[in-house]
């Protein structure tokens, strides 16, 4: 499987039946839940996705491990966007939580937030 170059991150408890729209070579981080559980089992029987359950935890710790499996030091080429969905904080913690991963915040819309590594 080639690297990922975008990454979604999917707090939504409910985000199971929209988890098809992601396109298949994305990686896709989502929040353990059962709706969200049923829809990755039902979508790895269909296919090769991988997909990374986690529980509920800070947004600097998830960033971190998603740069950790996903970055620099993993892949070639490191991914270089990443979609949040399911998570609206107030923007400054937001924008530090990014930069630490050196990422700066694109698109803040109602449903989802994109930013890109910093070039």
């Amino acid at each position: 499987m080639s690297a990922s170059r975008t990454v979604h991150l999917i707090q939504d408890p409910l985000f199971g039946n929209k988890l098809a729209t992601i396109p298949v070579f994305d990686a896709v981080w989502i929040l353990d839940s059962v709706e969200n559980r049923y829809a990755v089992a039902e979508l790895r029987k269909a296919s090769l996705r991988q997909f990374t359950l986690f529980q509920v935890q800070a947004m600097d710790d998830l960033l971190y491990m998603i740069e950790l499996h996903h970055g620099v030091d993993s892949q070639t080429p490191a991914f270089q966007q990443l979609i949040i969905w399911g998570y609206k904080p107030e923007e400054s913690l937001l924008r530090a939580c990014l930069e630490s991963i050196d990422f700066q915040l694109v698109e803040s819309k109602q449903n989802y937030i994109r930013a890109h590594r910093r070039a």
